[in-house]
């Protein structure tokens, strides 16, 4: 298996965020009335290092305990409010084995 990271590419809307081009640090689905609260980092050794692509994405649709559920019935997921990019962390850390 290959350790991954998620890198935010942008707003799922297609807008730019203060985290694009960021790797994942840290993730609160519950914070701020389960809107959830995002912290980033430029420098992947800091970053959340996850065992494989099935447990990034699985961690990526994380919903909220405290609102499990959006006004429309959908389930609250509020990650999924950034498009991610997956990135291996062999390639992050280059000259160094994962």
């Amino acid at each position: 298996m290959t350790k991954v990271l998620l890198a935010i590419v942008c707003h799922a809307t297609g807008e730019a965020s203060v985290h694009d081009g960021r790797f994942l640090r840290s993730f609160d689905p519950d914070a701020h009335g389960g809107r959830g609260s995002v912290l980033t980092t430029l420098a992947p050794e800091r970053a959340i290092v996850f065992e494989d692509a099935g447990a990034a994405l699985a961690f990526w649709k994380t919903q909220s305990a405290a609102v499990p559920l959006r006004d429309d019935g959908q389930p609250n997921r509020p990650l999924t409010a950034y498009t991610v990019e997956l990135l291996p962390l062999a390639d992050a850390l280059p000259g160094r084995q994962a």
